[in-house]
């Protein structure tokens, strides 16, 4: 029997790493703390927009059904 790939199927990947970037997200947020070091805090921040940037790629893909 063949499978055939329907576009739900070939979306599902996509929205469990949708899922896992948004969760990451929180996450890292929650690591920042005033009290920390800023160039920690920085550091940390450039990881949530870098993710962020990704997150919005992926919703770009899942909107044009890829």
């Amino acid at each position: 029997m063949s499978e055939s790939s329907s576009p739900a199927q070939s979306q599902s990947p996509l929205r469990s790493l949708q899922e896992i970037l948004h969760n990451r997200i929180l996450q890292k947020k929650g690591e920042i703390h005033e009290s920390h070091n800023r160039v920690y805090n920085d550091n940390i921040w450039r990881e949530i927009e870098t993710l962020q940037w990704v997150l919005a790629q992926i919703l770009t893909l899942r909107r044009r059904g890829i």
